[in-house]
């Protein structure tokens, strides 16, 4: 994903749901240990289409 803030640099977002892996931008992967990140992107994704 990109988020493109009015100000500023755009970030590039990646989600790996196996392991629940957050990398955004360039810094260290995070997990995402409560599974609260990805039902959010989908639910998101679902409002889109």
């Amino acid at each position: 994903m990109l988020f493109e803030p009015v100000r500023g640099t755009p970030t590039f977002v990646e989600l790996r749901p196996a392991p629940r892996l957050v990398f955004v931008g360039r810094a260290r992967p995070l997990l995402d240990q409560s599974n609260a990140i990805w039902p959010v992107v989908e639910r998101l994704m679902a409002k889109k289409g």
